[in-house]
């Protein structure tokens, strides 16, 4: 194997393919990066076993061929090199990579102990549109759960029907939901795991195309002009999400939320370091925020609208800053019912969107 590349180009693929490499693994091999050569084009591959990437590049081929390096170290060693040209070459158990003024030499690992990557079965498919992907996903992907043992819960549960797609996630403590309009009346209902997804939003960046979206039971794939994600469904049921938003929070709370969003920046200093925990007392007319711990205390007086006479509810500032931070409008609504009881917060809806949030309340005795 022997081609040469530019090294900004080779870089940009690399941090791609990179972000599939697992950042633990107890097989050697998934921690490298597959490079396979073949007339002018160069595809480079990652698999975390849950979730593989291709991503090809065309450049000058001396000598096809197929090998696996290893991929954090390959990103690190091109990521600091000058702008230059780059040679790669395999040279016994090693590949040499050689620029005009130095050579590095990596232990490389035959493809053939490299897993295979996965392909779809069947014929089910359909294009997406990648400025209504992205905005469904950067509006539900924090939200997921990260605990190791809530399998059902660490997925982005993504249903299509009727013209409308839904995007939705939850850890138990705050769920986040984003429907958006589109032209597909099959169904699709699958759960599928955030780091696929973040991948390639962060790919595809602000340019507006169709993805193709393959998909079969039990993986789903989407192709890109150069560029291939297929990520393993999770197997395990998410939960009924429409039971848990509640219908009956008649309490409208409306705020400025830049300036909650900073309110609790500067609170929260003093909040506990485990539940950060903050009140907020709300009138008609003026909002509260406030802590008070062993570290001190800290309170601030915000104005806003509330259609009742007052109420007191505690929250983790953590998770209330994270779904303010996602909301785009200037003023945001608080649907409340009890202090016990889930908020929802959402903005104005728009005509082809609607995006609602659902916070638990921390219950102090």
């Amino acid at each position: 194997m022997y081609f040469k590349v530019n090294k900004d180009l080779l870089f940009e693929k690399l941090q791609l393919v990179a972000s599939i490499l697992p950042q633990r693994t107890t097989l050697l091999v998934l921690g490298n990066i597959k490079i396979t050569v073949e007339k002018k084009t160069v595809c480079l591959s990652a698999t975390d076993l849950d979730i593989s990437l291709d991503t090809t590049f065309q450049t000058e081929v001396i000598e096809e061929g197929s090998i696996t390096v290893p991929g954090r170290r390959f990103l690190e060693t091109v990521r600091d090199l000058p702008p230059c040209e780059i040679e790669i070459k395999v040279i016994d158990d090693f590949v040499e990579l050689r620029y005009d003024r130095g050579v590095y030499k990596m232990p490389a690992i035959p493809i053939d102990e490299y897993p295979e990557i996965p392909e779809i079965s069947g014929k089910n498919h359909f294009p997406f549109p990648s400025n209504l992907l992205k905005n469904s996903v950067l509006k539900t992907a924090f939200a997921a759960s990260k605990e190791p043992g809530r399998r059902a819960l660490s997925g982005i549960h993504w249903h299509i029907f009727n013209n409308e797609s839904i995007m939705v996630t939850t850890d138990g403590r705050k769920l986040a939901f984003y429907k958006c309009l589109i032209k597909k009346e099959e169904t699709i209902k699958v759960n599928i795991p955030p780091k696929a997804l973040r991948t390639l939003i962060g790919y595809i960046g602000d340019e507006e195309f169709d993805i193709d979206i393959k998909y079969d039971e039990t993986k789903i794939g989407f192709y890109l002009k150069d560029t291939t994600i297929i990520a393993r469904l999770i197997e395990e049921v998410f939960p009924d999400y429409k039971q848990v938003i509640p219908k009956d929070n008649k309490k409208v709370l409306e705020i400025s939320r830049e300036e909650l969003l900073n309110a609790l920046k500067r609170v929260s200093i003093y909040a506990d370091s485990t539940s950060h925990l903050v009140s907020i007392d709300i009138e008609p007319k003026t909002l509260r925020v406030y802590t008070e711990t062993e570290l001190g205390s800290g309170e601030e007086h915000l104005q806003c609208t509330f259609n009742e006479k007052s109420i007191t509810v505690n929250f983790n500032a953590s998770y209330l800053s994270e779904i303010l931070r996602n909301l785009d409008e200037e003023i945001v609504a608080f649907y409340i019912n009890t202090p016990k009881t889930a908020v929802i917060l959402t903005h104005k809806k728009k005509k082809k969107e609607e995006l609602i949030y659902l916070l638990m309340p921390i219950i102090t005795s």
